[in-house]
């Protein structure tokens, strides 16, 4: 199956899971603290990696199911540095 047709059902999905918002966010775990988007990496990035990126920004408010409205990309930016501050506590202890 194409991926171009299973993503929108995953960003929903995600979007869904998410929607509990930042107060409700579990910890990172060691695993996701010693991996990718908070490890930099030298090579191609897997579907997994991607998709728990993804699912990592949406945990901590991120939207993607509003497209490229009028706050784009404030709000995947603003949603990064959350993630990157939950990395802070969770992962710098």
């Amino acid at each position: 199956m194409p991926i171009a047709y299973v993503m929108p059902y995953v960003i929903a999905g995600l979007t869904l899971i998410g929607s509990t918002g930042l107060a409700n966010a579990k910890p990172l775990t060691p695993i996701q603290c010693n991996s990718f988007p908070f490890v930099q990496t030298h090579r191609a990035l897997t579907r997994d990696e991607v998709v728990n990126e993804l699912a990592e920004l949406v945990d901590v408010g991120y939207n993607p199911n509003t497209g490229d409205d009028y706050d784009y990309p404030a709000d995947i930016q603003k949603s990064e540095l959350r993630l990157n501050e939950k990395y802070q506590h969770d992962c710098r202890r």
